[in-house]
C-alpha cells in the first residue's frame, strides 16, 4: 500500500486496492464505509429535528423580550375594573419589583424566587403577582392562540391579539378554574418587535378566582335549621351574580425605549 518512498497515498491505496490482495479486502471496506455513512445519516434527522424544536422553541413568539428580561428598569401598572382603577409604579431592581401606588402610596414588594413572583411582605396583591412576571407572561402567551396580527403603516409598530382560556391560564398561576371562557391579550410592539405594553382582560378569570372563593368560604358548612338553609341560597345566588363586569390589566414598558 506504500508506494517507492515508503508513503502511503491516493496513488498507492488506488493501486493496492486493484491488486489481487487489495481486492479480496475491497468488499469488506466497502461494507465498513457503507454502514458509517449509514449511522451518520440516520442519526442526522434526530439531531436537526432537536435543533429545530430548540429554534421553534425560542422563536415560538413574534415579538421579543429580552430588554425586559435581562435589565432593571421601571414600567407603569394599571389595574381597572368596575370598582376601581390602581396605578402602579414599578420599579424592577434584580430580582425585586418595588410597587407604589400613585393613588394612595400603598406599597408592595415582590421577589422573584424559582421564576415565580412571591410577595415578600405578606401582603396579598389584588391580582396574581407573576400577571407582571415576564417570563409567566410568556408562558401565558404561548399557550394562547394568536388571533390576529396588524402593522401600524404611520409608526411602523405591531399590535398581536391573544385568545386564552380561563383554564389555561389558571393552570400557569396555579389556580384551579374549569371555565373554558376567553381572556384577551394585546402586545404592542416598537417598529423593532420589542414589547412596548401588554393588556390584559382577566374579567372570566377573576369571576371564576370569585367564585371559588365563596365556595372554600362555605365549604363543610352543615344546615342544622331553616335560617342556615335560606343563609345556603343566597350564597349560591351571590356566586351566580358576576362580581367583575370587567378586570383589565395593563403594563405599559415604554419608559425602557425612552
Amino acid at each position: 500500500m506504500r508506494d517507492e518512498k515508503g508513503k502511503i497515498t491516493v496513488k498507492s491505496v488506488w493501486q493496492w486496492l486493484r491488486s489481487d490482495t487489495g481486492k479480496k479486502y475491497s468488499f469488506f471496506i466497502f461494507y465498513f464505509f457503507f454502514f458509517l455513512v449509514l449511522i451518520i445519516f440516520l442519526n442526522m434527522p434526530k439531531e436537526m429535528s432537536s435543533n429545530n424544536e430548540e429554534e421553534n422553541n425560542v422563536l415560538s413568539l413574534p415579538f421579543k423580550s429580552i430588554k425586559i428580561e435581562n435589565e432593571n428598569y421601571n414600567f407603569k401598572l394599571t389595574i381597572k375594573n368596575n370598582l376601581e382603577e390602581l396605578n402602579y409604579k414599578v420599579q424592577k431592581e434584580n430580582k425585586e419589583f418595588f410597587l407604589t401606588n400613585d393613588n394612595n402610596n400603598d406599597k408592595f414588594n415582590l421577589l422573584l424566587e424559582d421564576g415565580k413572583l412571591k410577595s415578600s411582605d405578606d401582603k396579598s396583591f389584588i391580582i396574581n403577582p407573576d400577571l407582571i412576571n415576564i417570563f409567566e407572561l410568556k408562558r401565558i402567551i404561548k399557550a394562547g392562540t394568536l388571533k390576529s396580527e396588524v402593522k401600524f403603516p404611520a409608526s411602523n409598530e405591531y399590535e398581536y391579539n391573544y385568545e386564552i382560556p380561563s383554564s389555561k391560564l389558571g393552570e400557569i398561576l396555579e389556580e384551579e378554574i374549569e371555565s373554558l371562557n376567553i381572556n384577551k391579550i394585546v402586545i404592542h410592539t416598537t417598529k423593532d418587535k420589542d414589547i412596548k405594553t401588554i393588556e390584559i382582560d382577566i374579567t372570566d378569570f377573576m369571576n371564576q378566582m370569585e367564585i371559588n372563593k365563596l365556595s372554600k368560604d362555605n365549604e363543610g358548612k352543615i344546615d342544622t335549621n331553616i335560617q342556615n338553609n335560606k343563609e345556603e341560597k343566597e350564597v349560591e345566588t351571590k356566586t351566580e351574580e358576576l362580581k367583575y363586569t370587567s378586570f383589565l390589566v395593563k403594563i405599559d414598558y415604554g419608559e425602557i425605549y425612552e
